[in-house]
C-alpha cells in the first residue's frame, strides 16, 4: 500500500496500516480465543463478517473508493 504514492489518504499512512492490520488481527484472534464472540450480529454469516472488516480496513485508510467500495 505505501508503494503507491497518495494510495492510503490518512494523514500518518505507516501508522494507518499497521492499525487497520491490528484491528483485522484482533478480531481473527478474539474468534480463535473466544470462540463465536459476535453474539450482537449472529445474524451475520462468515462472509459478512469478512466483507465488514474488509470495509473497515478500507474505510479506514481512505481505500473504499480505490477499490469500488462505500
Amino acid at each position: 500500500l505505501l508503494a503507491v504514492p497518495g494510495a492510503v489518504r490518512h494523514p500518518r499512512p505507516q501508522l494507518a496500516i499497521r492499525f487497520a492490520v491490528a484491528i483485522v488481527f484482533g478480531s481473527m484472534i478474539a474468534s480463535t480465543l473466544f470462540g463465536d464472540v459476535r453474539h450482537d450480529f449472529a445474524q451475520l454469516s462468515d462472509d459478512a463478517v469478512a466483507d465488514e472488516l474488509a470495509r473497515n480496513f478500507l474505510g479506514y485508510l481512505s481505500l473504499d473508493e480505490a477499490f469500488g467500495r462505500t
